[in-house]
């Protein structure tokens, strides 16, 4: 095919050509990921590919626990369905972490600050609570880990890419922390084979045309993983 046929195929896999999405769910969930650092620009962008056009009805979304804002892959923050939520870190988290061990490191942020900053967030999120970044920093700092500086951030990164916690309801202009256990109510856990399948076919199904090395680019997966899960979900 020529740019041009593929460009148009593009856009139309994303939803930004022929009909919409129903709600901010079905968009999220077709697309897997949607890239979120800027969340104003994150929310319009999915509610361009909704029927309604709604900001608002994604502000919803996040508030009903049905999307959720976290570090899927990449280490960068995206908006997912919060029931993709577990199996997409799982997949994904490990390759991430690895690749801000060093500068972790530089942080002092060891194995047993982490370890102890996981416990901290335990207890201040338990029982259904969720807290503002800065108040959750401050329970940290209560406990004995520092947040100062970039640390803060990425004992939170940390966290997420772990599957503990991630981003849900909006209070005011800024995102609480919650309990990835406590807030989603359905999560799902594939096996690592069914989840290269699915994040494959999911892709290519809300992003192609593409090729393997497309798929390892956006995710972060290794190609020998990429191309695994190409060949798993070719059939479909």
């Amino acid at each position: 095919m020529r740019g041009p046929e593929v460009a148009r195929l593009r856009l139309a896999a994303q939803r930004l050509l022929g009909p919409p999405c129903g709600t901010p769910a079905e968009v999220v969930g077709h697309l897997t990921a949607v890239q979120a650092q800027d969340l104003p620009g994150a929310l319009t962008s999915v509610a361009l590919r909704t029927t309604a056009r709604s900001c608002d009805a994604v502000t919803a979304a996040l508030l009903a626990g049905v999307v959720v804002r976290t570090w899927p892959m990449r280490g960068t923050l995206h908006l997912v369905a919060a029931d993709d939520l577990p199996w997409l870190v799982a997949l994904l988290g490990p390759r991430a972490e690895a690749k801000v061990a060093g500068r972790r490191r530089q942080l002092g942020l060891d194995a047993a600050t982490l370890a102890r900053a996981a416990e901290l967030t335990v207890a201040a999120l338990g029982g259904g609570h969720r807290l503002r970044r800065d108040a959750l920093w401050a329970a940290w700092a209560a406990g004995g880990v520092d947040p100062s500086g970039q640390r803060g951030v990425h004992v939170l990164i940390h966290l997420a890419q772990t599957g503990l916690v991630c981003l849900g309801p909006m209070d005011g202009k800024h995102q609480e922390v919650v309990l990835v256990d406590g807030w989603i109510r359905a999560p799902r856990r594939p096996g690592r084979e069914e989840a290269l399948a699915e994040l494959a076919r999911r892709y290519f199904t809300g992003h192609g045309p593409a090729t393997s090395k497309d798929l390892a680019r956006w995710t972060g997966l290794t190609l020998t993983d990429a191309r695994a899960g190409t060949e798993l979900a070719r059939p479909q």
